[in-house]
């Protein structure tokens, strides 16, 4: 348990994420006649752009914006990035299958442009997702390992007063004060002692 909250069990649990991420898509793969340059653009080029927005996300904006309460600025930056990130990816593969492309004859069977694009926002907005959500859990168990702790700084403190109040110094003190106020003012003296 202690591995998995110190940070380089984090960072190990990362690595693994990410390789696990990045080895599927060739292992699933594996059995068929496809070239890696498929695998490279269509799975490997669109999880590393997954990974700068997520950890863009991860480490930046979630905490300079979002809990900063600048949640409109957060949501803008983060469209900015979507559209950046599916821009790119779509020129990366115009790159790579551009002679493809070219020598493609119109097929009337295959899905619009758009709908490719549509899914691209979406998938580019999961990584969004994950890391508000991992950003999210974090703060909140910090938070309340924080209330936890002032929680016991606070019981640690009533105790250790309640230890001063029993110490035969204190205790002799009050009946020392008690019995002057019987001679001074003897209605004072009957009344309870609040401490």
């Amino acid at each position: 348990m202690n591995f998995i909250k110190s940070k380089s069990g984090i960072v190990f649990f990362h690595l693994m994420v990410w390789l696990l991420l990045f080895s599927l898509p060739y292992l699933l793969s594996s059995g068929q006649s496809q070239e890696i340059r498929n695998v490279i653009v269509h799975s490997w080029i669109p999880l590393s752009l997954y990974a700068v927005l997520f950890y863009l996300n991860y480490f930046v904006l979630v905490d300079r914006f979002l809990f900063e309460k600048k949640m409109v600025l957060y949501i803008v930056i983060n469209v900015v990035l979507i559209v950046l990130f599916v821009w790119l990816n779509s020129k990366i593969r115009e790159v790579f299958f551009s002679e493809f492309l070219a020598n493609e004859k119109l097929d009337l069977k295959k899905p619009p442009r758009k709908f490719f694009i549509y899914i691209d926002i979406i998938a580019f907005g999961v990584p969004v997702v994950f890391s508000l959500a991992l950003k999210t859990i974090q703060r909140w168990g910090k938070t309340e390992a924080e209330r936890v702790e002032a929680a016991n700084i606070k019981l640690q403190s009533e105790l250790q007063h309640l230890k001063y109040q029993l110490q035969p110094h204190f205790f002799f003190n009050s009946l020392n004060n008690i019995y002057s106020l019987v001679d001074i003012s003897p209605d004072m003296a009957k009344q309870p002692f609040i401490v």
